[in-house]
């Protein structure tokens, strides 16, 4: 490929001395490999900024903005294996300063959209960067027309944009205003503003500025707090209406003679219902995510925690409307049986345990998919922080970036950076066993609390009232071998030591 010269052997040179002083882990693997290390296309970064739909103009040259650095790809022995963040602090090519090196998989992608390109009939090459959209593309000129060629981009872009395609400069700015922001990430403050000043408005022709300021302090300081409290009292108010409808359900006394039966599947249901819409208001305050319970500090969505939710949420359903239902109509709190204890038990240390195997992992430095065989003595840049959408890691732990890279394909998929992309059996027979069950017993409670007994010597009688339906030893046995074949896997190293 031909290698672009648009900085000079001395700018070239001065950067690869900081290379040499302070290489990455991949740097040092590839040295001792006896790899040659070198830097091949050099490109000056422009940037398209936010207000892409607020933007009228239509040719690329008034919207991009420089950056004032440049991007340089760093190969191996030819292959492209990492690329610099560079920046002239003066006006001399001796003064070119390291900002960054990162070893990603987006220097590949760069390297196979320039490897696209026909160099010997293009000007002005660029690397055009919208961080809003997380899209990397080659800007360049052509008979002095602009193009653009897309390198990277996430996934939900695909709809209105391609890989690998020559766009105009008008089309691609039209195709970009039609993609969304990546959620997660840090919004501008216009609309809080915009809010404010309505507040402050309406505020204004009846209070001092002084105590309008002080409104609005308050407001800003306790949203948060509002929001949670809010929805803490909904789901308490939420769950004391169905109680009340569950409580006036059946007959309000015992029949004098013989027996008859309560269908409480209904109530049940809608317990379940007004937990499951809490929990959705959970996800969207945490992370604007209806799901956002399933993810964790990894901002992957954990399968432990989808189980130990899952169970939960089926558990005190049912016992809610069975206590409920019982005490109000004069029976005893359903009792929990040795075996539905033994379940629980299960479910809540599986995830205790995958918790610590996971934080043991994070803080294991000596373990990198990217530079095996590497020597931690030798001193090494500061790891910045990784771009939106590309791969990322804690110790030998996969990671994303942002919530919004969370993906159900997380709950089958490995955890370690090894492993990021291949389906793991060990998590994949745990999903499929743990909804097994969970089905089973949600069919024996619809039996259960589809007919309840309701008989004249009810209090006397231990077979009548609600009760939770027991599981038997194959049941336990299933669930157990499950998690600890799960665990077991988990607790494996997949990512090769140093």
């Amino acid at each position: 490929m031909t290698h672009s010269n648009n900085l000079s052997e001395t700018a070239r040179s001065a950067i690869t001395q900081q290379l040499e002083a302070r290489p990455t882990l991949a740097g040092q693997s590839a040295r001792s490999a006896g790899k040659k290390i070198e830097i091949a296309e050099s490109l000056p970064v422009w940037t398209l900024s936010a207000d892409l739909g607020e933007a009228q103009e239509d040719d690329l040259d008034r919207v991009a903005v420089s950056a004032g650095q440049w991007h340089l790809q760093i190969h191996h022995d030819d292959s492209p294996e990492e690329f610099v963040i560079a920046v002239n602090d003066g006006t001399g090519d001796e003064t070119w300063r390291v900002r960054a090196t990162f070893s990603s998989p987006l220097a590949k992608q760069i390297d196979e959209a320039l490897k696209s390109i026909d160099h010997r009939a293009i000007s002005k090459l660029r690397l055009l960067v919208v961080p809003s959209r997380q899209i990397y593309a080659l800007w360049f000129k052509k008979d002095g027309v602009s193009y653009v060629l897309v390198a990277y981009m996430p996934n939900r872009h695909e709809r209105h944009l391609r890989y690998k395609h020559h766009y105009g400069g008008k089309d691609f700015l039209t195709a970009l205003k039609q993609t969304e922001r990546i959620k997660g990430l840090p919004a501008p403050p216009v609309e809080r503003s915009r809010q404010n000043d309505r507040v402050r408005k309406r505020l204004r022709d009846w209070a001092p500025k002084c105590l309008t300021d002080c409104v609005l302090k308050r407001l800003t300081e306790r949203r948060e707090n509002l929001r949670w409290g809010l929805l803490t009292l909904g789901t308490v108010a939420a769950l004391g209406l169905c109680a009340c409808w569950v409580a006036h359900t059946g007959p309000a006394r015992p029949p004098p003679t013989g027996s008859v039966s309560v269908d409480l599947t209904t109530k049940w249901l809608v317990v379940e219902a007004v937990i499951v819409v809490a929990w959705v208001f959970v996800g969207c305050f945490a992370y604007r995510r209806p799901d956002g319970i399933f993810i964790d500090d990894r901002y992957r969505i954990s399968l432990s925690r989808f189980q130990w939710v899952v169970w939960a949420a089926l558990l005190f359903g049912a016992y809610f409307t069975e206590s409920v239902w019982n005490i109000s109509h004069g029976y005893s709190i359903p009792r929990l049986q040795p075996d539905l204890l033994k379940l629980m038990g299960i479910v809540v240390t599986a995830p205790v345990i995958s918790n610590v195997i996971v934080d043991h992992k994070k803080s294991d430095s000596s373990r990198s998919s990217s530079a095996p065989g590497a020597r931690p003595t030798f001193p090494t840049l500061p790891t910045p922080a990784p771009a939106a959408g590309l791969p990322a890691q804690i110790g030998s732990i996969d990671r994303n970036v942002t919530p919004s890279e969370a993906s159900w394909a997380d709950l089958y998929l490995g955890e370690e950076v090894a492993n990021r992309n291949v389906v793991d059996v060990s998590r994949l027979q745990k999903l499929i066993i743990t909804l097994l069950l969970v089905i089973t017993y949600c069919e024996m409670l619809w039996e259960q609390l589809g007919h309840v007994v309701v008989a004249a010597a009810a209090k006397s009688t231990p077979s009548v009232g609600a009760a939770m339906p027991s599981v038997d030893t194959g049941f336990l046995w299933l669930l157990g071998i499950s998690y600890g074949a799960y665990l077991a896997y988990k607790a494996t190293p997949k990512t090769p030591s140093s």
